[in-house]
């Protein structure tokens, strides 16, 4: 649960937010993280990883029915 702490105060203090969901048994997210993650870093955005199966609220915060999900925000705004 704080892990999702940590990203709402992000989404209101941060100008640029990338938000990544994921599950453990995901294929493809395993692919996608990092690639998203050097984007992040290449951009000074601040980068989430969170992982739906450890935090199933996940989904209803974020609306996400399928994984991986890349969340983009700007100024608390996705």
């Amino acid at each position: 649960m704080e892990r999702l702490n940590a990203v709402k105060e992000a989404l209101n203090n941060q100008t640029n937010t990338i938000v990544f969901i994921s599950s453990e048994n995901c294929s493809i997210c395993h692919v996608d993280e990092p690639k998203v993650r050097k984007m992040a870093e290449d951009n000074a955005i601040s980068f989430h990883h969170l992982d739906i199966v450890q935090q199933p609220e996940l989904a209803g915060f974020f609306e996400v029915l399928t994984v991986p999900a890349v969340l983009v925000y700007h100024e608390g705004k996705e």
